[in-house]
């Protein structure tokens, strides 16, 4: 399909109108590495005053230029391909498109990137079909295409405005850039605000948020999505060791949520992001798990050592000693 830019912003020459045929051209004039895009249009409108009754097909050919009566064809459209196929003739088009409507608009288009030399000449639109009487009708009408080397003042003026882009790029770049600093300085203040430590282990990073009297676990997992990761997930011995010698080293928290849960069935926890079945590494504290189906969420315990233990999802106490623990990839 034809791209919509280059239907827009640009002129279009109407050369002539033979029996409601036309055929225009963007730009008639081509500038050899500077023009973009070259458009050729061939439009055969349904009108009552023509004096063909059907269109059959479209045909769009070139001369080398006015004294050359040899034209090569292009490409064409007829009413034999219904899904409006066009068949080029020549490997040279960048895109093509087309139309047989017999109702309404007819028309075939062809376009070239970066035109050279040899897209200059003179372009004919044929058309063919049958008349009133059933006889063979054929009408075309032309335009010309030139073609020249850019002047010094046309370069100096394509130079000039490929610094602006480029300049209104950079300061597009620079303000993304700035917002990205601004962006991730706040995410880091607000880091200092959510959590109080932070620990790596094995390509992870796991922040502990500051002591709350109030856990809701699933806004503490969106505070986890926020920094781009999740509410932890233990997927090995090694790694739930680590995270226990990690918090024995914190004893001004009782409760840590994890981001495991059993609320599907009982005693079957889950992993809530990655939503596969928990590891069987943990070590509960002695009678836990014990809270059936009001307590479906897993937490470390702080229970000398540290282990494991099933908490309400929701969870409010009159002290400080609430935490939760956050894990990021980097």
């Amino acid at each position: 399909m034809i791209n919509n830019r280059l239907d827009k912003n640009v002129k279009y020459y109407k050369l002539f109108s033979v029996l409601g045929l036309d055929i225009q051209a963007a730009p008639t004039k081509v500038d050899i590495g500077v023009t973009r895009y070259l458009t050729i249009k061939c439009l055969a409108p349904k009108e009552s005053s023509s004096s063909m009754e059907s269109l059959i097909s479209l045909v769009i050919s070139r001369s080398d230029g006015p004294q050359n009566a040899i034209f090569k064809e292009l490409a064409s459209i007829n009413v034999f391909h219904v899904d409006g196929q066009v068949i080029q003739n020549t490997n040279e088009i960048e895109t093509s498109e087309g139309k047989i409507d017999n109702d309404g608009l007819s028309y075939l288009t062809l376009v070239w990137e970066f035109p050279d030399t040899n897209k200059a000449g003179v372009y004919m639109c044929l058309a063919n079909g049958v008349d009133f009487s059933g006889h063979p009708f054929v009408i075309n009408t032309t335009v010309t295409v030139q073609s020249a080397y850019p002047g010094v003042d046309t370069i100096v003026n394509q130079v000039r405005n490929l610094t602006l882009q480029v300049e209104q790029m950079n300061i597009l770049l620079n303000g993304v850039e700035n917002f990205r600093e601004m962006w991730v300085g706040r995410l880091q203040r607000m880091k200092s605000v959510i959590f109080s430590y932070n620990t790596f282990h094995n390509g992870h990073r796991y922040y502990l948020s500051h002591a709350h009297g109030v856990v809701i676990v699933h806004e503490a997992a969106a505070v986890c999505e926020m920094f781009g990761g999740y509410l932890v997930e233990i997927d090995s011995a090694e790694e739930y060791a680590f995270l226990k010698s990690f918090l024995n080293n914190h004893t001004n928290f009782r409760w840590v949520f994890t981001g495991v849960n059993d609320e599907q069935t009982d005693n079957q926890w889950i992993n809530t992001h990655a939503g596969s079945v928990a590891s069987s590494y943990f070590q509960f504290y002695t009678g836990e798990p014990n809270g059936g189906r009001t307590e479906n969420c897993l937490g470390f315990f702080q229970g000398y050592p540290v282990q494991m233990t099933d908490l309400p999802c929701t969870y409010k106490r009159d002290i400080f000693d609430l935490g939760f623990m956050c894990e990021i990839v980097e």
